[in-house]
């Protein structure tokens, strides 16, 4: 029951005036490229000399984890699009089966580059160290984590105690008077 109704669904959204009225709705989407191709209305053909018949459906198409995606699978996605965003990592692996990746096809087309420098997703500043010094020759910033915060938190609170630092990593523990009290 379910597959049926999904492909109808799907055929009613390629419909130009569903289109109009969804993308109008949502001006941004999030969705896979499989997805994409197969629920989105096809490419319109350029130079058809009516008002709005030629124009891509999207201004942009961003593409994240590029280095990842084999640049085949993109290519739906591309060509309902003006501009595309291709943000990726040339240091990770690429994509399986030794296909090239969006991010690879894009730099060997000389695509302009932006390089980021922040670096957010570790849960610890020194997880990322090595890498950052070995591959990125420290150009990588990075955001203190939490329990990067609760050690100094603790280490401060020790040392104002003349206890000394504790060492310890996440959640801070401090007896008072027999009860257990969480920072």
């Amino acid at each position: 029951a379910g597959a049926p109704r999904a492909a109808t669904l799907g055929a009613e959204l390629r419909s130009a005036g569903a289109w109009t009225v969804l993308s109008a709705l949502f001006p941004v989407l999030a969705l896979t490229p499989e997805e994409a191709v197969r629920q989105l209305p096809p490419a319109p053909p350029t130079g058809a000399g009516e008002a709005g018949v030629g124009a891509p459906l999207f201004d942009v198409v961003v593409f994240d984890e590029a280095s990842q995606l084999p640049a085949q699978q993109a290519l739906g996605c591309v060509g309902r699009a003006r501009q595309l965003v291709a943000a990726g990592d040339d240091r990770q692996l690429p994509p399986a089966g030794g296909l090239a990746g969006l991010l690879d096809v894009a730099l060997a087309r000389n695509v302009p580059l932006i390089p980021l420098v922040w670096h957010y997703r570790s849960a610890s500043q020194s997880l990322i160290h090595v890498s950052n010094h070995l591959f990125y020759f420290g150009r990588l910033q990075t955001f203190p984590s939490a329990s990067d915060f609760l050690t100094l938190a603790a280490d401060a609170r020790t040392a104002a105690r003349g206890i000394g630092p504790t060492g310890s990593r996440g959640l801070v523990r401090v007896r008072v008077g027999g009860c257990m009290q969480s920072n």
